[in-house]
């Protein structure tokens, strides 16, 4: 019987995203990755934010300041804004989902949340249709 850490979403998850990934590495690129695409702006302001709202909780002066739980509250804000972007570009959805999959954060903090990163992959789909509609 698999153990519990067998099932973990990141356990579950990984692969279905590398497949992704490959599939959509194996579809000819009509044009490669343009700044355009709005994927990549939501994914830098995100990690931007991230990192300075692990920068303030991982100092013990400003871990539990105002300025901490707003760093919190904008991170988690970007997140949720970076969960419902359509990427536009095929280069853009495999950009999407290894930054998702990559944030293992994500997968401890979020665990039963409203805001998990399963909540991509339905984004994911809806842009690669869009992408792949556009382009038969």
């Amino acid at each position: 019987m698999p153990n519990s850490s067998d099932l973990s979403r990141r356990n579950v998850l990984k692969p279905l995203a590398a497949g992704l990934v490959a599939a959509t590495v194996a579809v000819p690129l009509a044009s490669a990755a343009t700044p355009d695409d709005p994927i990549y702006a939501a994914i830098e302001e995100h990690r931007a934010a991230n990192d300075r709202w692990h920068a303030l909780i991982s100092d013990p002066k400003t871990d539990d300041t105002p300025q901490a739980h707003r760093a919190s509250q904008m991170e988690a804000s970007l997140w949720e804004r970076l969960l419902v972007t359509k990427p536009t570009t095929l280069a853009g959805v495999a950009a999407f989902a290894e930054y998702v999959v990559n944030s293992p954060v994500y997968w401890c903090l979020y665990e039963g949340d409203d805001s998990n990163p399963m909540e991509a992959i339905p984004t994911i789909l809806a842009a690669l249709r869009n992408i792949l509609a556009m382009e038969a």
